[in-house]
């Protein structure tokens, strides 16, 4: 099955509620990097994955394994979520559901994420005024990376929020080819 996007987002939802209900809220960045360290397991080891495929071996079997592994079998909350995981067969949807479990916790924290690219590198007055004007729209606290990628041509692209906002010269360019090429 594909990766679902939305479906990760009521799993990770529900699993933000939990926490919430059991008073563990605090405690989800590190629930974040544990399931980021699942996830890795998973993709970088086909043996490990096999578990989770194979329908012979029993499920209490792969959570037993899987908590093993992470060293957390005295969990009950991380066991719940993932018997639950392991029982409907979603690993495929521990990346999307560790970005809006990621998105949750920022918006926790009041704070946004900004990944500024841009074909050139920018005076400390630019970035100042960008800094400004994301802080202003938001509302929030900004941390700002940025990066150069000289195949923008020109302009900017912003990604923050699981958003990108493409206002690149090469953006521009391949929207004009996406129009041309749709109308065939």
């Amino acid at each position: 099955m594909k990766a679902s996007y939305s479906l990760a987002f009521r799993y990770s939802k529900a699993f933000v509620e939990f926490l919430s209900q059991n008073n563990k809220i605090n405690a989800l960045d590190s629930y974040i990097e544990i399931l980021k360290t699942l996830d890795k397991k998973i993709q970088q080891d086909e043996e490990f994955s096999n578990l989770f495929k194979n329908p012979v071996i029993s499920q209490k079997h792969v959570l037993n394994k899987t908590l093993e592994y992470l060293d957390k079998s005295g969990d009950e909350i991380l066991s719940k979520f993932l018997s639950l995981i392991i029982e409907n067969k979603r690993q495929e949807l521990l990346a999307n559901i560790i970005r809006h479990l990621r998105v949750h916790s920022l918006n926790m924290k009041r704070l946004v994420r900004v990944k500024l690219t841009t074909a050139k590198e920018l005076s400390n007055e630019t970035k100042d005024l960008i800094f400004e004007t994301i802080t202003k729209k938001t509302g929030r606290k900004i941390s700002i990376s940025y990066t150069l990628d000289e195949s923008l041509i020109g302009g900017i692209q912003m990604e923050f929020d699981d958003k990108l906002f493409d206002y690149s010269v090469k953006g521009y360019l391949d929207s004009i080819i996406r129009d041309v090429s749709s109308r065939g």
